[in-house]
């Protein structure tokens, strides 16, 4: 005889109050008005039982066992391979709690709670194509059903079908206006597809409807992120964490907005409360050092690096920035020690040799500075701006002639490197070869047309020769059009329009010259010339002596001061001079290069 047992039926209820929707374990239990669950044969009951109290006590291979008697004793109950599905799923037996939710769809077609368990497993399986028609069928059964429009959405989401994504979400908030799943799940959906005004719309409702829904908060924060609205992604980030204080990555989220605030004080204090939590979390260390430099509290920042490397010694990136702060300071030694120990731990670090190199040049250790480039090229044969590095070093040497070699190999190296060409030329014209300028120059420009020193350095060539002077006035207009307010570019214009008999252009634009660059030898006498040209021989006279004044070994002009009939020229303290590298932009500083 089939009978019922209120206890069964008492004890069912109890186990089968899932938690809300969202995992295959969580699926709202039906079976108990499925037909099936009406009544068990006696002996199948009492085994259901045994598999109740057996879970409830953690014996949980015997819960198993006890289903296996329970099936056995009723084999036409599709209910019994629901519960035992259930179990194996929350055991982590998905493979077998897919063959007994199978089961009980052959025995009730249209079992709906099976259906559901069999989509979830599946879904998380990656049998996600099974899952989307074991869903479809479910809506064709019952279309309002609201967990089903929403799991059916997520997997089409993830497919990218996203307009079928968005009707499934839309559904459930026709059906339910007040759901927050499906305003969550349309934010976070429009969020994927870049339309983020809408999913801030729809999430601002999430919040709305549940105030202390921190991943509702969080997704918020992040749309204001994208938007820019870093206020408001600000007050999010603050109610997600009075929701749950200790989840240190909303916490990082919300220094980040501070730091894009520019509130790096209340960034570090967010970093610090990490800390508190998280001691051992080297990268909020690392981000307070970070906060620390910016601030300009670089003992603090030294403190926060050391403490990050203490603990990941090998960790290149902390070990480069705190290299860095000690350049900062000053503490060139200490940057070279922070530097030799990466190369130590890995000598392929690039950045590592050249900022070597750098230290040693900028601190006149050039013999140092070339071994260091030199072991730099060894291990980067094919990065020109090594070349480039180890030809400045020769240069300041008075090597000219082992740079130009140098740069030569440069060029050959990386034969796409203007400033390589640009730096050869510039080493030529040192040495008196002319060919090898102009050809250096064009080379540079043809590699990067806005190149400002190369179209300058050769229009003033040209205009020192008298030479191509039409082409000489077009390449240093366009090096003024890249820096209109450079003076030495503005006294080869003037000179160029000296050497085309263009006087009063000449002369404004030396004038002009002078202003931006009041104490060059060359200028004047450049403007020194132009006067005597137009018969201003007082004025012309003033310039050259001012120019006398800032280069007293000027051996040229103290002749053509004295042929102009201007007798002897005073004699003068040295203030100073312009060396061809800086009137004619012959070498970027070192210091001044920019690592790439």
């Amino acid at each position: 005889m089939r009978v019922w047992p209120i206890l069964s039926a008492v004890l069912v209820a109890l186990l089968l109050g899932w938690p809300a929707a969202g995992s295959a374990a969580s699926i709202q239990e039906e079976t108990l008005v499925e037909p099936a669950a009406r009544s068990l044969e006696s002996s199948a009951a009492y085994h259901y039982i045994r598999a109740y109290q057996a879970e409830i006590l953690g014996d949980f291979d015997g819960a198993l066992a006890a289903y296996d008697d329970a099936v056995a004793a009723d084999p036409d109950s599709a209910f019994l391979r629901m519960q035992y599905a259930h179990l194996l799923l929350r055991r982590g037996r998905p493979q077998e709690a897919i063959r007994r939710a199978e089961e009980a769809l052959r025995i009730a077609p249209g079992h709906i709670p099976a259906m559901l368990l069999l989509g979830q497993v599946y879904g998380s399986t990656k049998r996600t194509d099974e899952a989307i028609e074991l869903y479809r069928k479910i809506l064709k059964i019952d279309p309002k059903r609201e967990e089903v429009l929403f799991y059916l959405g997520s997997l089409l989401a993830a497919k990218k079908e996203y307009a079928a994504a968005l009707d499934l979400f839309r559904k459930v908030i026709e059906i339910n206006p007040g759901s927050i799943m499906g305003h969550y799940s349309l934010g976070r959906l429009y969020a994927e597809m870049g339309l983020f005004e809408d999913a801030a719309r729809h999430l601002e409702e999430t919040v709305r409807l549940k105030p202390n829904y921190e991943a509702g908060r969080v997704s918020l924060g992040l749309t204001y992120e994208i938007l820019e609205r870093f206020a408001d992604a600000e007050k999010q980030y603050k109610a997600a964490v009075e929701i749950n204080p200790h989840n240190n990555e909303i916490r990082e989220r919300l220094a980040q907005v501070y730091v894009r605030q520019k509130s790096l004080g209340a960034a570090l204090e967010q970093l610090q409360q990490m800390a508190g939590f998280d001691p051992d979390n080297l990268d909020v260390h690392y981000k307070m050092g970070l906060i620390y430099a910016d601030q300009k509290e670089y003992d603090k920042a030294v403190s926060q690096f050391r403490l990050v490397l203490a603990g990941r010694p090998d960790d290149v990136r902390t070990r480069t920035v705190l290299a860095a702060i000690l350049e900062e300071t000053n503490d060139n030694d200490g940057a070279l020690a922070e530097y030799r120990e990466i190369l130590r731990r890995n000598p392929a670090e690039y950045n590592a040799w050249v900022r070597t190199g750098m230290i040693y040049s900028r601190t006149s250790r050039p013999k140092e500075a070339e071994t260091a480039f030199r072991g730099a090229i060894e291990k980067f044969p094919k990065k020109g701006d090594l070349y480039l590095y180890l030809g400045l070093v020769q240069i300041q040497q008075k090597q000219t002639s082992a740079a130009i070699e140098t740069f030569t190999r440069g060029t050959e190296a990386d034969d796409k490197n203007a400033d390589l060409f640009f730096q050869l030329g510039a080493a030529c014209e040192k040495e008196g070869r002319a060919e090898c300028v102009v050809r250096s120059m064009e080379s540079a420009i043809r590699l990067n047309p806005k190149h400002a020193d190369a179209l300058n350095f050769l229009g003033y060539t040209f205009a020192e020769r008298g030479e191509r002077l039409d082409e000489a006035l077009d390449l240093i207009r366009r090096a003024l059009a890249e820096k209109p307010d450079n003076g030495y570019y503005a006294d080869s214009l003037g000179w160029a329009y000296f050497q085309k008999g263009m006087l009063e252009e000449a002369l404004a634009e030396l004038k002009r010259a002078s202003e931006l660059v009041r104490e060059d030898p060359v200028i004047r006498e450049h403007l020194g010339d132009v006067y005597l040209r137009k018969g201003m021989r007082e004025e012309a006279r003033g310039e050259w002596i001012r120019s006398l004044g800032l280069d007293p070994k000027n051996e040229k002009l103290r002749n053509k001061f004295r042929e102009a009939g201007f007798g002897d020229p005073p004699s003068a303290s040295p203030n100073g001079s312009r060396s061809s590298g800086e009137g004619s932009s012959l070498v970027f500083p070192i210091d001044a290069m920019v690592l790439r």
